[in-house]
């Protein structure tokens, strides 16, 4: 697991042993990245030992992975720091909130779908009240919010929508679907 993810799909058919076996092997470890890979899929299996090597990665200022066209058309859909943000939430640490916080706080515009989907599944997760309102204002937020439509007679008429697969207006709903689906889970307000 501490080589590339190397044998993830051995270890999740018994996670329980996985889970003891790769704790092990973290507390072992002295090598940062594969620290970091051990962190990742222990926190994907429920497990907190390494948020804190997952929260000083991610706090790395340099540190912008991204995920590669060929990654992508091979199933890859989230790049590094979106993929440890979610395995940080996953941990349900405490520690994780404030981390996942200030990313949300951070949400422009043109943040990728990939970085609003793992931060809404590390919201999910975490399912902590003090994410609420960083959440709303996100959907507040000019390119966030504003799709949904209460009735069928607010939909607009046909036109004016793209009809290729993964337009802009898709995008943005299911942007705004994950943001909405987080804030509900974290109790909101409104």
């Amino acid at each position: 697991v501490g080589d590339g993810f190397k044998g993830v799909p051995l270890v999740l058919t018994d996670k329980p042993r996985a889970r003891r076996d790769l704790r092990a092997a973290f507390l072992r470890e002295t090598d940062l990245m594969r620290r970091v890979a051990f962190a990742q899929v222990l926190g994907m299996l429920g497990d907190d030992v390494g948020a804190d090597v997952l929260i000083e990665h991610l706090s790395q200022k340099d540190y912008q992975p991204v995920v590669s066209d060929k990654a992508k058309r091979f199933g890859k859909r989230m790049g590094g720091r979106d993929a440890e943000l979610v395995a940080l939430g996953r941990t349900r640490s405490p520690k994780a909130v404030p981390v996942v916080r200030r990313e949300i706080e951070c949400l422009t515009r043109s943040a990728g779908g990939s970085h609003v989907r793992a931060l809404a599944l590390a919201s999910l997760a975490l399912r902590d009240v003090s994410l609420a309102p960083p959440l709303a204002n996100a959907l507040k937020a000019k390119g966030f919010g504003g799709h949904a439509r209460a009735e069928a007679s607010a939909l607009p008429p046909l036109g004016g929508f793209t009809r290729t697969a993964g337009g802009p207006e898709r995008s943005a709903c299911v942007r705004e679907l994950l943001l909405a689906r987080a804030l509900l889970a974290c109790g909101d307000s409104d």
